[in-house]
């Protein structure tokens, strides 16, 4: 897979040599903001849960919770909007994300089976 991405990379040093280490440079950011915005979102939820009394939260608190998530969900919206302004390779890139998610969805179908959601569960075999 690292292999055929870095094939990717050097077609697209081809066809667009000026934009191609920006357009690298998008994909890797907008794969940081959605995994740092999964877990924000993540723990928002986990929170929530805590409070109406399904999970039991940790001894260690986030400092300024929900505050702190809401403002690093905002940031990173913010940077998002950024990019959309990055013409072309900030809009080529954000206009990809669909692309993504769609490959990824089929990627997670095709696999889904294969994963052992005992361990994930905490299920005794």
């Amino acid at each position: 897979l690292t292999g055929a991405v870095c094939v990717l990379g050097v077609g697209l040093n081809i066809v667009v040599p000026g934009d191609a280490f920006e357009i690298v440079l998008n994909f890797a950011a907008v794969a940081i903001i959605t995994t740092w915005s999964m877990i924000v979102l993540c723990h928002l939820l986990f929170v929530r849960k805590a409070k109406s009394g399904e999970v039991e939260r940790p001894s260690y608190r986030l400092p300024g919770a929900p505050v702190t998530q809401i403002a690093t969900l905002a940031f990173l919206a913010s940077v998002v909007v950024l990019m959309w302004f990055d013409v072309p390779a900030g809009r080529l890139t954000l206009l990809c994300v669909p692309v993504l998610v769609v490959v990824l969805v089929i990627g997670w179908f095709a696999v889904r089976k294969r994963v052992d959601t005992t361990k994930a569960l905490g299920e005794k075999v």
